[in-house]
């Protein structure tokens, strides 16, 4: 069984400083990265820094840093050694996977400040909570959560989505049971569709209407383009790219070899995906060229993001 680490004030106030260099980070002088033509205009693509997981014999620690390795700084400590984390608010606020006091995993928030409090605790409705997203307007955080009852023998675990706001209030079930694929969900930035995969499909839910339209695909962690227009996903470890109903014949771009729970992630212009490689770590892969630059991360991180 897990256990919840408890932060010293020692600890939070080193947290604190790392989150602080986060926003320092999310400038416009970040490192430039392999440009390419995406949907931000002209000019080198900016790359943000990097949020991921490093493994240790204990758990992980969740740290922000530059695709160059430089300006690391640890933003949280967990008793599980990968996971999910996004931020948000230029990395003002981080939403991560971590067992709770009762060794089921729960969804947790680490601020500027370093504080950590929990979010959402398994409960009688849910066994298990893991692949937090933060809303467009960062107002809610929707997440993937499995519940008692839900298994069927000799089938996938199911997991529904779930939503809750930042106060810890509105907790609410947002979709159906089904047996969900690999990948934290993604939302459209106008709010009103969520993504996420199953085992042999796209599935879009529409927020508003709660509509679910499905589209065959062998597809893991899709993630909305900044812009709304494209989607990217690891399909048999490649990178395609597709447009948002995945309607067209998908683009390979990168070299392949990519993790499909390693995580994907678009930066903010549009013009660079970052993606998880089996082989050499994280990647930044120019869209559309496809051109890549390899981060200094290598494979000692097991779960990638940029800030945001």
């Amino acid at each position: 069984m897990f256990r919840t680490r408890m932060l010293t004030s020692r600890v939070s106030a080193v947290f604190a400083i790392g989150i602080a260099a986060v926003l320092a980070g999310c400038s416009g002088d970040s490192p430039s990265g392999p440009g390419g033509g995406g949907g931000g205009g002209g000019g080198p693509a900016i790359i943000p820094p990097i949020l991921a997981w490093q493994p240790s014999t204990s758990g992980a620690t969740i740290v922000t840093l530059n695709s160059d390795g430089t300006n690391s700084h640890a933003v949280a400590t967990t008793t599980m050694r990968t996971g999910s984390a996004q931020a948000t608010q230029a990395g003002k606020l981080i939403v991560f996977t971590d067992a709770t006091t009762g060794g089921a995993q729960g969804l947790f928030v680490v601020d500027q400040a370093g504080t950590r409090r929990a979010l959402v605790a398994p409960s009688g409705a849910i066994s298990a909570a893991f692949d937090p997203i933060f809303s467009p307007d960062s107002q809610w955080v929707y997440f993937r959560a499995t519940m008692p009852g839900s298994q069927v023998s000799g089938q996938p675990v199911p997991s529904a989505i779930w939503k809750v706001k930042l106060d810890g209030t509105g907790l609410a079930q947002v979709s159906s049971p089904r047996p969900l694929g690999q990948g934290a969900p993604s939302i459209a930035p106008d709010g009103r569709t969520l993504m996420t995969t199953d085992a042999d499909a796209i599935v879009f839910l529409g927020l508003q209407s709660g509509a679910i339209h499905t589209v065959p695909a062998q597809c893991a962690d899709a993630q909305y383009s900044p812009d709304g227009l494209h989607i990217a996903c690891v399909s048999n470890g490649q990178l395609i790219v597709s447009d948002a109903q995945f309607t067209t014949s998908p683009a390979t771009i990168g070299a392949g070899g990519y993790d499909p729970n390693g995580g994907i992630d678009w930066a903010p212009d549009g013009k660079t995906i970052l993606v998880s490689s089996t082989t050499t770590g994280a990647e930044l892969v120019a869209y559309p060229a496809g051109t890549i630059t390899t981060t200094t991360l290598g494979t000692s991180y097991s779960r990638v993001a940029f800030v945001k």
